[in-house]
């Protein structure tokens, strides 16, 4: 999908961005992209590029609007972030299931489709996705007991084994997260 960066001119049709849905004013810089059948989309430069899911409209793009959506920041309890990722796991199954009805209705099965291997690509990731929620969810933080005849220090946050915080540890949590629920590719 080509993504082109133009300037509205003052002359022509009034445009109006798929994002903020605002009227595209004269000289201003917009992205435009079209498909084949389903028109063209415009959208505000400041608005940002456009996003994986408008680019796209087949099943994917629910896909890709759950990883768009999916942000675990400032989340603080292990179950919190494992709950989120499996709405994305949730989302990909779904969509491979959907895949799946396709190729059924067409009577392709066993034929090495696309429909068939993104329904398969799908699954796999939804299944990562789902064992590092399993490893996230439960996970707890705790600390490490201090030694025998050693002195807590009045004020220092505690750390684990691994010498984190609570903050780092759950950040450690959260980017886990965020790289699995990333790792589609399609």
């Amino acid at each position: 999908m080509r993504v082109h960066t133009k300037t509205k001119s003052n002359r022509g049709a009034e445009y109006h961005c798929a994002r903020c849905g605002q009227v595209i004013l004269p000289t201003t810089k917009y992205h435009e992209w079209s498909f084949r059948y389903g028109g063209t989309y415009r959208q505000h430069e400041e608005c940002g590029y456009p996003k994986p899911s408008q680019l796209t409209q087949s099943k994917l793009s629910e896909v890709y609007a759950a990883q768009e959506s999916f942000s675990v920041e400032g989340m603080d309890e292990p179950d919190d972030i494992a709950s989120e990722m499996n709405e994305v796991a949730e989302a990909a199954r779904s969509v491979a299931e959907e895949y799946r009805e396709a190729v059924s209705a067409m009577n392709m099965e066993g034929s090495g489709n696309e429909s068939e291997e993104r329904a398969d690509a799908l699954e796999s990731y939804a299944d990562e996705i789902e064992n590092v929620a399993g490893d996230i969810e439960g996970e707890t933080f705790e600390v490490e007991e201090a030694e025998e005849g050693v002195e807590k220090v009045e004020g220092a946050e505690p750390k684990d084994e691994q010498g984190r915080t609570r903050e780092e540890w759950l950040q450690e949590l959260r980017d886990n997260a965020t790289e699995a629920v990333n790792a589609l590719d399609l």
